[in-house]
């Protein structure tokens, strides 16, 4: 451990873009993010896709969760 860090606790996040799950089908095409979030199933395969990844850091002990 370098001696600038010894004894802090470093908080651990990710970087970079998510992959997306294969049965996330949908995309924004020409839309905008909130002009696709009013069709239920874009936005429903958004808010489960987005679950799952917080959820899986939050189990991997990552102290800042993300969406990427």
């Amino acid at each position: 451990m370098l001696k600038a860090t010894a004894g802090l606790m470093l908080p651990t996040t990710i970087t970079g873009s998510l992959p997306r799950p294969s049965w996330y089908t949908e995309n924004l095409g020409t839309r905008s993010f909130l002009d696709a979030m009013v069709t239920s199933r874009f936005r429903e395969q958004y808010v489960d896709a987005l679950s799952v990844y917080l959820k899986e850091q939050e189990v991997a002990g990552l102290d800042i969760v993300t969406d990427g």
